[in-house]
C-alpha cells in the first residue's frame, strides 16, 4: 500500500518536472531578445519607485514614460519570470499592496531628499573649514 502511494507520488513529481522543463524550454525559445533584460529583484526595485508607471502584462511588464513611450522588459531566467507572474497576480488582486508600495516609494523619496540635504550640509561645512 505504501509503496503504491510512493510510486504515485514519484510519478506525479516526475510529471511536474517534465512540465516545468517544457515550459522553461518554451519560455527560453520564445522570449524577445530585443528588450532589456533584468532579474526579478531589479525589476521589483524599479517597480517600487513608481508603480503607476508600470503595466503588468502576463508575458512581461512595461514601463510607460512621461512622454508616452513604453519599454517592455524581459527576465534573465525562467525562475525570475515565474516570480514576476506570481507578483503580477498578487498586485492585480491586492489593491492594498499597491498602496503599501506607493507608501514605500514615498518613503524612499523622502529618505533620498534627507540624504541629499545632509550631504549638501556636510559639503558646505567642509568648504567653510577648507576656506579658513
Amino acid at each position: 500500500m505504501i509503496t503504491g502511494i510512493l510510486i504515485v507520488v514519484v510519478f506525479l513529481l516526475f510529471i511536474y518536472l517534465v512540465i516545468y522543463i517544457v515550459f522553461a524550454i518554451c519560455w527560453y525559445a520564445n522570449r524577445e531578445r530585443t528588450y532589456p533584460m533584468v532579474n526579478f529583484k531589479a525589476f521589483k526595485e524599479l517597480y517600487v519607485l513608481n508603480p503607476k508607471a508600470w503595466t503588468l502584462y502576463p508575458c512581461n511588464p512595461r514601463y510607460h514614460s512621461q512622454d508616452g513611450e513604453y519599454v517592455a522588459i524581459e527576465f534573465t531566467s525562467f525562475h525570475d519570470y515565474q516570480k514576476y507572474q506570481s507578483f503580477a497576480s498578487k498586485v492585480s488582486r491586492d489593491s492594498e499592496y499597491n498602496e503599501r508600495i506607493e507608501n514605500e516609494a514615498q518613503f524612499i523619496k523622502y529618505m533620498q531628499e534627507e540624504i541629499n540635504n545632509y550631504r549638501e550640509r556636510n559639503l558646505n561645512e567642509m568648504r567653510e573649514i577648507l576656506e579658513k
